[in-house]
């Protein structure tokens, strides 16, 4: 039973990992850097594993060799991975992957270039073979002891300051929070921060007690992220690819404020529940940074509340429209432009103070 505790991550890290290798593409390039992130994981426990159990095994001992080097390695590895992640899926930076993976490949090589020494000098007695096991012991214990810790930390603050840049960005670009909202990133950044602990944990106290609960932990942690990252596509924020005419670029304020005005109320375009600020800027032959500072100057809103505003209106009307009788609160908040019940309740009470049940009640 706890053979299969102890594996029962490794197994699962794997399964997503060949999951998300085969949905990725270059348009999806997150869905194979969270491969990564799992493949990592199945990595670090075949190696920690490996070296538990065989640690005494002469046989072998090229191989616990092998794999604890590699357990070194992927340690400074993971940080950079679980970061860049939710670089990939928010959009919001462009980051270069190869300035985050100097340290783990240096030290890869670090520990290719000591075990082919080991491997041509068998003789351990000998200055060379003390030299290069004391350089690689050195190496390895400085990469686990300072360096991952010092990681985590930076990645961890990075990787929070990515996800509130990302809350308040989505709310200029887009009228809908369904599949770009991230609130499970959350809960991936929690999961990783006792990760961390619990790896720590175990190499302090290393009794397989304490190792089973950790190995529970990841395995539903493992599940949770898995099936969401699966399910999750990359949040784009640059599509603004609308080119403007010169005329365009000299509308005076008041005149495109106008323009997106009549959008909403001639036109109607908050009923679609997919509005982005690039579909408006499309429409009105603008660009969406020229309606972005629009609404944020002059209407002191950003993008999700300034469309709400006639969503709710819209759904105000049909509340109290003896047509819209037989109409559930979810058919009309589908009719004036949300794609969950939930975030309607949330805009309606938010802006009247009422429940859209308790203002059609009333």
């Amino acid at each position: 039973m706890n053979k299969t505790i102890l594996i029962s991550p490794i197994i699962i890290a794997l399964f997503f990992s060949i999951s998300l290798y085969l949905k990725s593409s270059k348009k999806n390039y997150h869905f194979k850097i969270l491969g990564n992130y799992f493949i990592l994981y199945v990595i670090l426990f075949t190696s920690m594993t490996v070296v538990g159990m065989f640690n005494n095994d002469s046989s072998i001992e090229n191989f616990v060799a092998i794999s604890s080097f590699l357990f070194f390695t992927i340690s400074i590895t993971i940080p950079p991975t679980f970061y860049l992640y939710v670089v990939y899926l928010s959009d919001l930076k462009d980051e270069k992957l190869k300035y985050h993976y100097y340290l783990p490949l240096l030290l890869l090589i670090i520990n290719c270039i000591s075990f082919t020494s080991f491997l041509i000098n068998t003789d351990e007695n000998s200055y060379t073979h003390e030299l290069v096991s004391s350089f690689a012991t050195g190496a390895n214990l400085l990469a686990i002891l300072f360096i991952f810790p010092i990681q985590n930390v930076y990645y961890i603050l990075k990787t929070i300051k990515i996800y509130q840049h990302h809350k308040i960005e989505i709310n200029k670009v887009f009228s809908y929070k369904k599949g770009i909202d991230l609130k499970w990133m959350l809960h991936y950044i929690l999961g990783y921060i006792i990760f961390i602990i619990g790896l720590y944990l175990t190499q302090l106290a290393p009794k397989i007690s304490l190792h089973i609960p950790i190995r529970i932990f990841l395995s539903a942690y493992f599940l949770y992220i898995g099936i969401k990252g699966l399910k999750q596509y990359r949040v784009t924020f640059k599509e603004d690819n609308h080119t403007v005419d010169n005329d365009e670029k000299t509308v005076p304020s008041d005149e495109l404020k106008q323009k997106i005005i009549n959008a909403m109320t001639t036109n109607e375009l908050f009923l679609d529940s997919e509005l982005t600020v690039h579909k408006l800027a499309k429409t009105i032959n603008s660009n969406s940074k020229y309606i972005s500072n629009i609404i944020n100057t002059e209407l002191n809103q950003n993008f999700a509340a300034f469309i709400n505003t006639y969503r709710i209106e819209k759904a105000k009307d049909l509340l109290i429209d003896n047509d819209y009788d037989n109409y559930t609160i979810e058919a009309i908040s589908k009719e004036v432009g949300f794609n969950s019940k939930s975030a309607f309740n949330i805009a309606f009470k938010k802006i009247t103070s009422q429940t859209p049940s308790e203002y059609r009640k009333n």
